[in-house]
């Protein structure tokens, strides 16, 4: 007898289109470990209602990112949502336990809340506040330096590169050395001086003063060297629009760069000089300063210009290389510390660039650009 009605007993006849027909004993479910007649199965199918919410339970509230971390591996880092919109809001401290909390792969049951944000979370008595980070089970608190500013999960800037690369501009990046010699022996002309041209070739590279020095010695007068260093600045300005970069010179730029390289122009020209020369190389995205004959006053083969360039970057000689085409190059950098690669292109010798101190030597950008990982600027200094 279950509920009034016995096992095996007979119901009614039915009543339906065939009232004739003969009346048949209904089969016997079974739920758990008892059997239930039809008649009351479907009374324990009907879902049962939620249980009433007591005052120490936590309503339901959406979910909320959270940071949790393994508790036998690594810092907080995992950024996980919860899923499910059924479940509280999570707390710090809390344990994720159940499956569909996390991307799938991760060992939930290792997962501890290390910082939870929701914005509809409160407070609740006897335990810790939404928003608030927690500690690993079994470690002390951790203690914020005094002099940290804001949350610690503030991200922070990457450091700077150490490594700067130093490229010296004429004869170097853009083929220039031979119209420098033209227009230096043209502004001669004009002030009476004749000059070989060979002579002036061999001076490209230094400053307007030195050069002078070189290639006049005792007959130079000093009243003249402004009206001279003039003329050739403006018979220079004429080629500005036809100043050819080296095959391979911006690609240089831009691998080195890529190597972690900070890039540096490093030349004694002038400004405009030295923005016509940038415009025509156009790899100004990489080149992170240049200098120009207003930051020394005293240009190659004195240190200054090379120094002045390392204070441009805040880089150490150590930390630093140049790549030039002149034997003033070479002993500039040598004098300040900076090993130097030497290129071909401004038509000194390769026994020259090597005698002053080259620590290799290459015959162009593009020679250089194929060989840059096995050489001084494969990588940076860390």
């Amino acid at each position: 007898m279950y509920g009034g009605v016995p096992f095996g007993a007979r119901l009614p006849a039915r009543t339906g289109p065939n009232p004739s027909a003969a009346p048949q004993a209904l089969p016997l479910r079974r739920r758990g470990s008892y059997l239930l007649h039809p008649a009351r199965l479907a009374l324990h199918r009907q879902p049962r209602p939620p249980p009433a919410l007591s005052s120490t339970v936590r309503p339901v509230q959406p979910p909320a990112a959270v940071t949790a971390t393994r508790r036998d591996a690594r810092p907080p880092g995992c950024r996980v949502r919860v899923l499910r919109r059924d479940l509280a809001a999570p707390v710090a401290g809390e344990r994720f336990e159940r499956r569909g909390l996390v991307p799938p792969g991760t060992r939930t049951e290792r997962l501890v809340v290390i910082r939870a944000v929701s914005a509809f979370a409160p407070a609740w008595p006897g335990r810790a506040r939404a928003g608030a980070r927690c500690r690993r089970p079994g470690t002390a608190p951790a203690q914020r330096h005094p002099s940290a500013p804001g949350d610690a999960m503030t991200p922070h800037p990457a450091p700077r590169p150490r490594g700067v690369a130093l490229f010296d501009v004429d004869g170097t990046l853009v083929d220039t050395t031979y119209l420098h010699t033209l227009t230096w022996w043209m502004a001669l002309r004009q002030h009476g001086h004749t000059v070989p041209m060979a002579r002036i070739h061999r001076a490209v590279g230094m400053g307007a003063d030195r050069l002078l020095d070189a290639v006049l010695g005792d007959g130079r007068r000093a009243g003249e060297d402004d009206a001279i260093a003039g003329a050739h600045s403006t018979l220079y300005a004429t080629w500005f629009d036809t100043l050819a970069p080296f095959d391979g010179a911006a690609e240089l730029l831009r691998a080195t760069a890529a190597r972690g390289w900070r890039i540096v122009l490093a030349s004694s020209a002038s400004e405009e000089e030295v923005a016509a020369v940038r415009a025509r190389l156009g790899a100004d995205d990489v080149i992170d300063a240049a200098t120009t004959g207003a930051d020394v006053t005293a240009t190659k083969p004195a240190p200054d210009l090379v120094r002045a360039a390392l204070a441009k970057a805040g880089a150490d000689p150590e930390d630093a290389v140049l790549v030039g085409d002149t034997v003033w190059d070479v002993e500039a950098a040598g004098r300040a510390g900076v090993p130097c690669v030497g290129l071909l292109t401004g038509g000194t010798t390769r026994r020259e660039l090597e005698d002053a101190g080259a620590v290799v030597v290459h015959e162009d950008a593009l020679t250089l650009l194929r060989h840059l990982d096995t050489g001084p600027l494969a990588r940076p200094p860390r």
